[in-house]
């Protein structure tokens, strides 16, 4: 063989030892062999899009960081990496750490990452510094250490602190006054706010608080009192964007002079209000008072007395800081709860005249009880009468009409409907929501049962549940589905905040049609769907297995993840921590979207395909476990948004079709 024979040769032999940058190729096969494709590899050009994040300050300890890539022509860059196609690279990982795509910072100095497809690369440097003291890190006065714990000012400043990630720092402060005194709570947990520094205001709080992590033994105001420098431990959060506080946390000890015992003050009903009134809110006294009044208005376990018999309750709101909750009366204290105790429900008649020893609390504006009443802390001076009110009777209505009636709960209808739809975020699942159509008008359900004794006329008045938890649960739900014709027992329970007003009806179910074939037929509005196996594209997402193949740190904020090259499920919204990877302490890995503001998940498709369905398996509580969900269509986009309560996302599917 000639010379140059061999140095083409030499060449052939080594271009073809380079692997394609091209998903889906097989370079075991040529393509003269029979019955494999001829397509020719795709040539892709590799670029970093977020050289500025990756070189922005950046201090060993803290989070990793993702190498954000993309390509030309488009692709599914996950794809790209797990097959090793894309290769992404450091300098020196003694430095700096990478692992898929995840970048990790190890000790100071400099690394360059490389990413490389094929004969395309790119490259950005980036330096290391020094791990921060927390200190230094949050720019405050103390370690947050058992040795040196933060104050006041520095854990409020902590818990908003754009570095924060879910440490557990100790925090040290006199205690201003109670959230949940001790005893107020069947759960035991203690909640209490720390006095802030003199010329400040903010006041960082203690939620949760137990003597212990396992078996979370409750405080007694012989380990916390109103005034006592107590120390304790846990991670820190941000409460509606506006209340810093733990999460949970753990008491070490409570230090100074323990007031004296409690005493009981007798004093009048007038009095009693405007103690009460004076309180800060969600305070509690720390005497008892002994007041007498007449047992007015029931509602519910509730009930509400007045200095008079039979005087009218002047109704009222509460700040709108705390969404302007409806006060049932600014000349009435509420004995919250009573009527759990079935000794005092039977004191507590209409018109009865009782002698109450309490706490008094101020919550929201309503004067309460700040403990749970035992039946020796009722007196009856005056027997009342029986709350015996005739229960209304049950007329029919369609939805139109039901629509049009005024919002109230002293009368029911009965009212045939089909299923249009399930509601987002509160699932059928949890509370039976839904929206029912009679095909002029819908309505949205709040809350349904098939437990016929469950909505009952609560004898003060009007309708009620007599037990949350008869609300439709997922054993109860799982053969209803869109198209269902049903018959239900509604009343009125509007959703009113401020200027807004939301239509609503709450009840139980009576009857079931079920709708023909399985799945039901073409769901509309909220929540629709289709029925039967659907054709199309099926793509999945398991969250846990995305963040172990990229070595996502827990805390790290993923604004969108590809499911392929036409599927992207994107986080969007306007708290902080929408979006965010968290790792529970079991392994349990989610996707997590938060209420305050907004969280929504939407899942969008590239042009030139159609949705056909989205679901994914949804968590309304951290960690807890998922709840298979269809997600809302409109537009070609499905979203999912939660107006409750935070939401998590553990699995994704959605199946698409060419347009």
């Amino acid at each position: 063989m000639k010379k140059g024979t061999k140095l083409v040769a030499l060449l052939l032999g080594l271009a073809l030892m380079v692997p394609a940058c091209t998903p889906g190729t097989n370079p075991s096969k040529s393509s003269q062999d029979p019955g494999t494709s001829s397509e020719a590899p795709v040539n892709y050009k590799v670029t970093i899009s977020n050289k500025e994040e990756l070189q922005a300050e950046w201090f060993v300890g803290d989070p990793s960081r993702k190498v954000n890539i993309e390509v030309e022509p488009k692709a599914n860059i996950t794809q790209l990496v797990n097959e090793g196609k894309i290769t992404i690279t450091s300098s020196d990982p003694a430095k700096l750490a990478v692992e898929g795509q995840m970048a990790s910072p190890v000790a100071a100095g400099e690394a360059t990452i490389t990413v490389k497809c094929g004969e395309s690369e790119d490259t950005v440097k980036v330096t290391l510094q020094a791990k921060q003291t927390v200190k230094e890190k949050y720019g405050v006065n103390h370690e947050g250490t058992a040795e040196d714990p933060f104050d006041n000012e520095d854990a409020c400043k902590v818990a908003k602190h754009e570095k924060y990630n879910n440490e557990d720092f100790y925090v040290k402060g006199k205690v201003s006054s109670f959230y949940y005194a001790p005893g107020s709570r069947t759960s035991g947990e203690v909640a209490f706010y720390l006095t802030p520094a003199e010329g400040k205001t903010e006041k960082f709080e203690v939620f949760k608080c137990f003597k212990d992590k396992e078996q979370k033994q409750p405080l007694t105001d012989d380990d916390i009192w109103v005034g006592g420098e107590v120390t304790a431990h846990g991670p820190f959060t941000v409460y509606n964007n506006t209340q810093a506080e733990t999460s949970s946390a753990i008491f070490v000890k409570c230090e100074g002079t323990k007031p004296q015992p409690r005493q009981t003050l007798t004093k009048t009903f007038a009095e009693v209000l405007a103690v009460g009134n004076a309180l800060q809110d969600s305070d509690s006294t720390w005497d008892y008072y002994k007041f007498q009044g007449y047992v007015t208005v029931k509602s519910g376990n509730d009930y509400f007395l007045t200095a008079t018999k039979g005087e009218a309750l002047i109704p009222g709101k509460s700040d709108a800081a705390h969404q302007e909750r409806d006060i049932k009366g600014t000349n009435a204290i509420e004995l919250y709860g009573a009527g759990k105790v079935e000794a005092l429900a039977a004191k507590l008649l209409e018109g009865a005249k009782v002698e109450v020893t309490m706490i008094v609390k101020n919550y929201h504006g309503t004067i309460e009880n700040g403990l749970d009443l035992k039946d020796e802390d009722v007196t009856v001076l005056e027997a009342g009468t029986k709350w015996a009110v005739p229960e209304p009777a049950v007329a029919n209505k369609t939805v139109t009409e039901f629509i049009a009636l005024e919002n109230n709960k002293k009368n029911a209808y009965t009212v045939k409907a089909t299923i249009k739809a399930f509601k987002s975020g509160d699932t059928k699942d949890k509370y039976g929501n839904m929206t029912i159509t009679d095909g002029t008008s819908d309505v949205a359900i709040y809350g349904s049962t098939a437990t016929a004794t469950a909505l009952a006329w609560d004898g003060a008045g009007e309708y009620a549940f007599t037990n949350p938890q008869d609300f439709l649960t997922n054993e109860t739900t799982s053969a209803l589905k869109v198209g269902d014709e049903i018959t239900m027992k509604l009343i009125r329970a509007d959703y009113i905040k401020g200027e807004t007003t939301t239509i609503q009806g709450t009840g139980i179910i009576t009857a079931v049609t079920p709708a023909g074939g399985e799945g039901g037929g073409e769901g509309g509005g909220e929540g629709g769907g289709s029925g039967g196996e659907q054709e199309g594209t099926k793509v999945t997402l398991n969250i846990a297995d995305y963040v172990s193949t990229n070595s996502i740190a827990s805390g790290t904020k993923v604004a969108s993840i590809a499911l392929d090259s036409v599927v992207t499920a994107k986080a969007e919204g306007t708290d902080s921590n929408t979006g965010k990877i968290y790792i529970g302490t079991t392994g349990t890995t989610e996707w997590r979207f938060y209420k305050f503001g907004t969280g929504t998940l939407k899942i969008e498709l590239a042009a030139g395909y159609t949705l056909v369905s989205a679901k994914g398996g949804v968590a309304t509580s951290n960690y807890g476990d998922p709840t298979d969900t269809q997600f809302e269509i409109a537009n070609n986009v499905a979203s999912y948004t939660n107006t409750s309560s935070n939401f998590n996302i553990k699995t994704l599917e959605v199946v698409y079709k060419a347009a």
